[in-house]
């Protein structure tokens, strides 16, 4: 489900391309109303998973979903099972009406959801683990639990869950709706570079971002860090502002670091690419690379055609050849980032000390125009674009 909400702002009425066949949970009908029956679940696992009423729980955070929403002991009476009370902002999952169909995955949907009371429009994740492929049950379970975690999450730049709940075998997320796509979208319809302060002002949002991630720990102390940071995992408003979404490969860090291949190759730094450990450093080169990729244009690495030829091209960078015009501050900032050892690359709140962010006099409002000149359209998914959904497995690691 990594890109699911990057295709949402896909427009309908550009009829320039169809959007790949996808047959809606009901088309018009309440989401969440019952439907044909899921093939069965496999059997509950320890810790997460369903329970015989048919509810979905996670033990070790004290969080269960049922039909009517989200309970958390933290916000229930002790011992209650019930969900906990109505907050504010969070909708109704009785009143949400399906308006179309945003996605597909292999374990299940995405859909445009309004909300009949208040109007409002919601992302909706509808995810079915019986249809998950068996190597990625884990992580499936695993982006369930980060993005009801996002619940809590009071960061502008991220992403973020108003409440999920659980029926008929199926696990609803209800997300904030980002109305313009990906800024993989944005590039692939634009078809040229971003001018240099409109990069400026997505990579200043997309440091925030990170910033708050990377800050964030546990009781044990341990920072989180995304993992699978791309064009089509930062989102867009027509606002201007920049989220990063797609937490289902987001981990905490540690002094020791990770050596786990998760996330997209294409986007990986040398430490990770070769198997070694790794940190939020890993991050820092993913953002750095992606705006590397709005200022030119393109995908830097281009003339890769195996896995061997990327590793040599990522592991053996020192300069990329940018566009004539390119300030050197803008080119200083993009190659901090994409320095070879992860201790010589700046963190995220130090780049956002950078003179190119600082001296940057794009505005929201600036960045918004731009994106009133871009007509996102479906992109053909026979093609197998990899930062999309309809990537082939082995597109990724």
């Amino acid at each position: 489900f990594g890109d699911y909400l990057a295709m949402s702002a896909v427009s309908d009425a550009s009829g320039k391309k169809k959007r790949p066949s996808v047959k809606p949970i009901m088309a018009g009908a309440t989401l969440g109303a019952k439907t044909t029956p899921a093939p069965a679940t496999q059997q509950k696992t320890e810790g997460s998973g369903w329970t015989k009423s048919g509810n979905f729980g996670i033990p070790n955070l004290g969080i269960k979903l049922h039909s009517q929403g989200l309970a958390r002991s933290s916000l229930s009476p002790a011992g209650s099972s019930s969900p906990a009370p109505a907050q504010k902002d969070v909708p109704d999952p009785n009143n949400l009406v399906e308006e179309k169909t945003l996605g597909k995955g292999a374990s299940g949907v995405v859909v445009l959801c309004r909300d009949k009371k208040t109007n409002k429009q919601y992302a909706v994740k509808c995810i079915n683990l019986s249809q998950t492929h068996a190597a990625d049950h884990g992580n499936v379970e695993k982006m369930i639990m980060e993005e009801i975690l996002s619940i809590d999450n009071s960061c502008p730049y991220l992403v973020s869950a108003h409440t999920a709940y659980a029926r008929d075998k199926r696990i609803h997320i209800v997300q904030e709706y980002i109305d313009k796509g990906s800024v993989y979208d944005v590039l692939r319809c634009h078809q040229g570079p971003m001018p240099e302060g409109i990069m400026g002002k997505v990579a200043e949002q997309v440091l925030k971002g990170l910033a708050y991630l990377h800050g964030v720990s546990d009781k044990t102390g341990k920072s989180k860090m995304h993992r699978d940071l791309k064009p089509a995992n930062i989102l867009v408003m027509s606002s201007g502002m920049v989220k990063i979404s797609d937490f289902g490969v987001a981990t905490n860090d540690s002094t020791r670091g990770h050596s786990t291949f998760v996330g997209t190759t294409t986007y990986m730094s040398p430490e990770r690419i070769k198997g070694e450990k790794y940190s939020t450093k890993s991050d820092i080169w993913a953002a750095s690379l992606t705006f590397a990729e709005c200022v030119l244009g393109y995908y830097p690495f281009r003339s890769r055609t195996t896995f061997i030829e990327l590793l040599m091209q990522i592991t053996k960078l020192q300069k990329f050849e940018f566009p004539p015009g390119t300030s050197e501050e803008c080119k200083d900032f993009i190659m901090a980032g994409l320095r070879q050892r992860p201790e010589d690359r700046p963190d995220a709140s130090k780049l956002l000390q950078h003179p190119f962010i600082t001296n940057n006099t794009t505005t929201l409002d600036d960045f918004a125009k731009f994106l009133a000149t871009v007509n996102v359209f479906p992109e053909d998914s026979s093609k197998g674009n990899p930062s999309t959904l309809n990537v082939q497995r082995a597109g990724t690691i």
